[in-house]
Formats: structure tokens, C-alpha cells, sequence
């Protein structure tokens, strides 16, 4: 089976997307990326967490390794991609305003054939949190299917999640999601569902911290047109997240995020499987 330029390139740009099949290959439990070894503290038993109205600038990286059957095995594929991206906040009662601003965008492929489209920076990406949700803002004029404000929607959602009033050690809770985004110029519509655990302060870098970790799943379906090529993709993962919480500024300092998944690709009537490890890293520069 030959690794087409069209499904190459459709691989090489679901960074960050945890996804599966339609037939999948069932992925793991979630997991969430192991805690780094840092020194925990007995200082409190229960915190609270709210953003600070302020402007924080995110370096965020992320990388794929996608493997998929060829004629003589299965083909390995490694994309990266750096992001550098500033979010403002104005919190007005129980509601904050968002807007994010991205002026960095770089992408490297390894194994991939073909290019890939111009990005057009910068971009910026308005939204709205309350308590219950977060909706997000489109550029009316960036056309219905933009990559690169589908990661940055993306990317809010991940860095802007909401939490209980009152932090405690042990304490659960659960959100869920139906987002429309776009991967690789196809619009994909995905459902997600995330579990989250407070695990404990610690200090990291002299700085006390939150650890809360967070378990994933995700179901999404999307159909398009690449190349001419009428293409239909369908996948299910499961991942998970660990949030350093800077409880006494406001803040979130760290995210790493991980993805196991599968994923199926039909196009000019072939279909083809494609297993996906995925990491995101968000650090807050200082």
C-alpha cells in the first residue's frame, strides 16, 4: 500500500488532536503524563484557584509520531510544531474575556511529502469563559475551516478549563465538549470528555504549585476535500494532562499533555489506518 502525499500530509499535521478509528484499534486507558520528581508539601489541604486578570505569553510545543502499513511494514512519520502565543484576560464578575494572540507558528515533518500551506500571522482569537463553558470567537473572515485557529481554540480550551470554587486534596469533577475544528483543511467535529483529579501542592522551581491531573477521551468524525479527493476521517482516543497551578498568582504555569490513538482515513474509496503518539507541552514564560 503506497503512503499517498495527501494522507502524509493529513497525518503530519494532527498534533495535539487524540484521535482513532472507526474500526479502532482500542487505545489504553488514559493516562496522564507523569508528574516530574519535585518536592511535596504538607503547607495546606485545600487551595483556591482564580485567573488573574492579566497577559500571559505561552511558548507551546508539540509533536506527533504517526505510523501507518506500507507494502514492506508500517512507515514512521515525526511532525513538530512550535507555537508562541499571548492570552489577555478581563474577568468582569463571574465572566472573562479572552483574547489570544499567536505570532509564532513553525512546523517541521520528517517522512512527510509534499508542502505545507502558507500560515498568515498573526492571528488572534477572541473568547468568552463563565462559569459553566467557553465559547469561542471566529474570525468571520479567515474562512470555515482555518487550521491554525482551530489549534488556538484548541489551545484555550486546554489552558482555560474551569474549576470548583474550593480546590481539595482528591477532589474530581468532570467536563465535556462538542467543539468544531479542522485538521488539515477538513472541518472535523469532535466530542470530548475529561476527568479531572486535584492531586496536591508542591514546589517546582521555588515556586508552590497546584498538581492536578486530568484523564481524556475524544470521538470525532470529518469530511472534506484534499487534492481533489473527497477524503472522510473517523477516530477515538484517550489521553491525559498534568496542570502545575500557580494558586497564589492566578495562573497556570505548566501543562504536559499526552495522546495514544488511532485513526482512520478514507479517500478516492481506500482506506487506511494510522496509529498516533502525541505530546503537547505549555510553559508560561517568566
Amino acid at each position: 500500500m503506497r503512503f499517498s502525499k495527501g494522507r502524509c500530509f493529513l497525518a503530519s499535521v494532527l498534533v495535539g488532536m487524540g484521535c482513532t478509528s472507526a474500526k479502532p484499534v482500542t487505545p489504553s486507558a488514559g493516562t496522564p503524563t507523569p508528574i516530574p520528581v519535585i518536592t511535596p508539601t504538607a503547607a495546606a489541604t485545600s487551595w483556591v484557584f482564580r485567573y488573574s486578570p492579566t497577559v500571559s505569553s505561552y511558548r507551546i510545543s508539540r509533536s506527533a509520531a504517526i505510523e501507518a502499513p506500507t507494502d514492506s511494514g508500517m512507515r514512521r512519520e515525526v511532525s513538530t510544531n512550535t507555537t508562541h502565543e499571548t492570552i489577555s484576560l478581563e474577568i468582569l464578575g463571574d465572566t472573562t474575556k479572552i483574547l489570544a494572540t499567536v505570532d509564532t507558528f513553525s512546523t517541521i515533518s520528517k517522512g512527510a511529502t509534499g508542502l505545507e500551506p502558507p500560515v498568515q500571522l498573526p492571528v488572534q482569537l477572541a473568547a468568552v469563559l463563565d462559569r459553566d463553558s467557553l465559547a469561542i470567537t471566529r474570525n468571520v473572515t479567515s474562512g470555515l475551516c482555518n487550521v491554525l485557529e482551530s489549534t488556538v481554540a484548541t489551545d484555550l480550551r486546554n489552558l482555560l478549563p474551569h474549576f470548583p470554587d474550593s480546590l481539595s486534596i482528591g477532589l474530581t469533577w468532570k467536563d465535556s465538549a462538542d467543539v468544531d475544528g479542522c485538521q488539515a483543511g477538513i472541518p472535523v467535529k469532535s466530542r470530548y470528555m475529561r476527568s479531572f483529579r486535584v492531586v496536591g501542592e508542591a514546589k517546582q522551581d521555588d515556586l508552590s504549585v497546584l498538581v492536578v491531573q486530568r484523564i481524556d477521551s475524544v470521538q470525532a468524525h470529518g469530511e472534506g476535500a484534499q487534492q481533489q479527493h473527497r477524503i472522510t476521517l473517523d477516530a477515538v482516543g484517550a489521553g491525559g494532562a498534568t496542570y502545575y497551578l500557580d494558586f497564589n498568582n492566578g495562573r497556570i504555569v505548566r501543562i504536559d499533555l499526552s495522546q495514544d490513538s488511532n485513526l482512520t482515513i478514507t479517500a478516492s474509496g481506500k482506506t487506511t489506518h494510522f496509529r498516533q503518539n502525541a505530546r503537547e507541552d505549555y510553559i508560561l514564560a517568566r
